[in-house]
């Protein structure tokens, strides 16, 4: 994946973001890092400034910033370089239309920073974490991205370090529940990350290496996936009769379609979208 193809991808994330979330894309370390919040009318943004990194941006840097279309910071409401796109509240395809334009801008400015600026040589060495607040807020897992999870990854540590045991079944459910209900994102993310997620599989499971089940929610398709044998046989009414089973970086990296969102748990008390 080059920038100009994660850049698509950017764009389509941004435009799907619900009013009152946010998503955060950075280093492994959290630094350098780009944000967008998505709020009632407007599309704001931030890259990381001179205030929050281990070493000042040069002045060439700062220029390059400007030249993109970034706002300095203004060391009062502003310590970080920052955009905002108003967007239209009203429907229609014309304010579709714009919106997907001002998201396209953003995703043009966050490549930027990250490749011109900060010179990060490739997505693939970027995080994400993104999450919804409010009553009816939790986490947001955002696949399409094509880049890990800002939480460890159990597959991916050293065979000799100590893991934590891979939660499962009732009490991972009860777990995720928890977390959403108290809108710990973090928490929920690194459950996810480290949990084996069931996949209904249509036909033979043996030869649907490739194939995803999937349910249409207002205007997305999304692909379905569960914490448990359990939790997919309540939320699919044992219409599930095979699955296979991958981690939540194994469904990344062979994602089906940049469109498509995840849907995890849907229908339960621990759901995600």
């Amino acid at each position: 994946m080059d920038w100009n193809d994660f850049a698509k991808r950017l764009t389509l994330e941004l435009s799907r973001l619900p009013v009152t979330s946010f998503l955060i894309v950075q280093g492994p370390s959290g630094l350098p890092y780009v944000q967008a919040m998505r709020a009632e009318g407007v599309l704001d943004s931030e890259a990381v400034s001179s205030a929050f990194l281990p070493r000042p941006l040069a002045p060439r840097q700062e220029r390059r910033l400007r030249s993109l279309g970034w706002e300095p910071p203004d060391e009062e409401e502003r310590k970080n370089w920052w955009h905002q796109f108003p967007l239209r509240d009203r429907g229609g395809a014309r304010a579709a239309a714009e919106h997907l334009e001002a998201c396209a801008l953003l995703a043009g400015l966050m490549v930027g920073a990250f490749r011109d600026v900060y010179r990060v040589e490739s997505p693939l060495e970027l995080v994400y974490q993104a999450s919804r607040s409010g009553p009816e807020g939790g986490p947001l897992a955002l696949p399409g991205l094509g880049i890990p999870l800002a939480v460890p990854d159990a597959d991916a540590r050293p065979a000799s370090s100590a893991r934590a045991p891979r939660p499962s079944g009732s009490a991972l459910e009860r777990a995720l529940a928890e977390a959403r209900e108290r809108g710990d994102q973090h928490a929920y993310l690194e459950l996810l990350a480290r949990a084996v997620l069931y996949l209904p599989a249509p036909g033979d499971p043996g030869a649907a290496e490739h194939q995803f089940a999937t349910a249409q929610f207002g205007d997305g398709t999304f692909v379905l996936a569960f914490t448990s044998p359990e939790a997919m046989d309540r939320s699919l009414q044992g219409q599930a009769v095979h699955h296979r089973e991958a981690s939540l970086s194994e469904l990344s990296r062979h994602w089906p379609h940049p469109d498509w969102q995840l849907a995890v748990n849907p229908g339960l008390p621990s759901a995600s979208y």
